[in-house]
């Protein structure tokens, strides 16, 4: 064998060399095995890979000895035996020796195909391809469509679920170096390939010196938490296992106390709010000798690189609620933005102002109302709540002129013109609208000859609208029940026109008796025939008494 260089092979399928005892281990296997040599350069990190393609032929072992003397007289240097893997791995530092490496088939002569890779590192990596040194805060975009690559045959000792896959894509590597200890969190995300994500502690060793690591498969996210030493510097490495794929790498140490505050730049290096000199890390720092937050409202003054525009008021600093009071209290540059009131003329002093001339301020001007409701400032007595007055001027600043004035009249409508007004239907105006009359009198605007001072006539009408109809105006008739053209006084009615059974005398004595009335011939029948009060008037006969019964009469005895 020689270094970095992976060989195929595969387990004798006949009954072949068969050391059944080796130094690593002392429990005895029957199966063959195939024994390789190899002599790495002293110092050197090697790293033995053995990668099985076949995942349901396990139980093949990885034994590395410093002779091939056999059985438990040869010096182990390293032994894997996973019996539910399909990778086996020995690590360790070359001193010169010949390596014997053997892959042993556990179960028999099975023939079982495999790669098997000696990689060696060199004492020190040389890596001209540092990205950029992190600060304690950063985001940065990157690719791994370039870079470097000392990360095959990688295996970081975290739990993976692809520990048989080497890392022998590009990479990019980030220096960092923390200021305090404290906890480091990372992530790599935005990524169109899977990506895994790395921590070494240096680059002498990248087989060994693995301390934190993810490679998770996926494209969403790869995140390490790892514990930083001051001082130490370590190295970031994105490793392109999907292929090249840009990326987004996070990166926050400040908040967790890995970061101390550089003093003069003007950035929150260890997220804890406090900027250079406003932080307790560059308290005692020269630069910061005369930058002290005088006011105590947490910002120091600009002069340090700190943002407080006046330290000595502590209502004054950067994220200050700007008021109006002609200080700039939130450091913006700007004098009381955004808070100024706006103010209105008012000319004629009745405390409204005129909504087209304005000035702002904190107080008002001279002159100056906040109220813009005044439709003439050129009166006093014109202004919202005003009284209306029937003067041709809207008074009171509703947009009508003369509406419900005081002293206002109420006019109704005359829609017959005949100078009544109806008592229904008015407007109150200063002066009478078109069609409109002082007077509500009518009782029937629809008709012109309907008025108070109409005529009543015998129409079923009430003309003069007094309430009454044909009042005065009717005739009266009395009934005729024996229709003999006279009626009876006891029972008269009134009507403009006669109605029928009646008759327009009331000199009937007798209405039951047609013969009866007054012109009626007068009968000697014990009846008032002619209504004249009198009986039988003017044709009765004298009759005497004929006492002897000869039929000549006593005319001295007649009744």
């Amino acid at each position: 064998m020689v270094c970095n260089t992976s060989y195929s092979d595969s387990t004798p399928s006949n009954p072949g060399n068969d050391d059944n005892t080796y130094t690593c281990s002392a429990t005895t296997y029957p199966g063959q095995e195939r024994t390789y040599s190899f002599v790495p350069p002293t110092g050197q990190k090697v790293d033995v890979v053995l990668d099985v393609p076949n995942s349901a032929a396990t139980n093949l072992d990885l034994n590395v000895q410093e002779d091939d003397c056999g059985a438990s007289a040869g010096t182990c240097t390293g032994s894997s035996r996973n019996a539910a893997t399909v990778r086996e791995e020995v690590k360790f530092t070359a001193n010169g020796s010949t390596y014997y490496t053997s892959v042993d088939d556990e179960i028999g002569t099975r023939g079982v195909g495999y790669s098997l890779t000696a990689w060696c590192s060199a004492t020190c990596n040389t890596v001209s391809d540092i990205s950029s040194a992190l600060t304690c805060t950063s985001d940065i975009s990157g690719s791994t469509s370039t870079g470097t690559d000392i990360l095959d045959a990688f295996a970081c000792p975290t739990a993976t679920p692809y520990p048989w896959a080497d890392e022998r894509n590009i990479e990019r590597i980030y220096a960092f170096t923390p200021q305090t200890t404290g906890s480091v969190t990372m992530s790599v995300d935005s990524m169109t390939t899977d990506q895994d994500l790395f921590v070494l502690d240096n680059l002498c060793d990248p087989l060994n010196s693995c301390i934190a690591g993810s490679d998770a498969y996926t494209t969403a996210t790869d995140s390490v938490t790892f514990t930083a030493t001051t001082g130490h510097t370590y190295y970031i490495v994105v490793e392109s296992f999907g292929g090249a794929s840009s990326y987004t790498l996070h990166f926050n140490a400040g908040a967790s106390g890995a970061c101390r505050e550089d003093c003069n730049d003007l950035v929150d290096n260890d997220s804890d709010g406090k900027i250079d000199c406003l932080d307790t890390d560059c308290f005692s720092d020269p630069a910061c000798a005369t930058c002290a937050d005088t006011d105590g409202d947490g910002s120091g003054p600009t002069s340090c690189g700190g943002t407080d525009c006046n330290d000595s008021n502590a209502a004054v600093h950067v994220g200050a609620t700007e008021v109006c009071n002609g200080i700039d209290d939130n450091c913006t540059g700007g004098i009381d933005e955004g808070v100024q009131n706006t103010y209105y003329r008012d000319a004629d002093g009745d405390t409204y102002g005129k909504s087209s001339q304005t000035q702002t301020g904190c107080t008002a001007p001279s002159g100056y109302v906040s109220d813009n409701t005044d439709c003439n400032d050129a009166s006093a007595t014109v202004h919202p709540g005003a009284t209306e007055l029937c003067n041709g001027i809207d008074d009171n600043c509703n947009g009508t002129v003369d509406d419900n004035a005081s002293g206002a009249t109420t006019w109704y409508r005359d829609a017959d013109t005949d100078g009544y007004g109806n008592a229904s239907v008015s407007q109150t105006a200063c002066t009478a609208p078109a069609g409109y009359i002082a007077n509500s009198t009518d009782c029937n605007d629809a008709n012109a000859t309907i008025h108070p001072n109409a005529t009543e006539t015998c129409n079923g009408v009430d003309d003069d609208c007094d309430g009454s109809i044909d009042e005065g105006v009717k005739t009266t008739y009395y009934a005729d029940s024996d229709s003999d053209g006279y009626g009876n006084s006891a029972s008269p009615t009134q009507a403009c026109t006669q109605p029928g059974g009646t008759a327009t005398n009331s000199t009937d004595c007798n209405d039951a008796n047609a013969a009866i009335h007054p012109g009626a011939t007068e009968l000697c029948n014990s009846l008032d025939d002619d209504c004249d009060t009198l009986v039988d008037e003017g044709v009765t006969s004298t009759f005497y008494t004929d006492a002897d019964g000869d039929t000549y009469g006593n005319a001295a005895s007649c009744v």
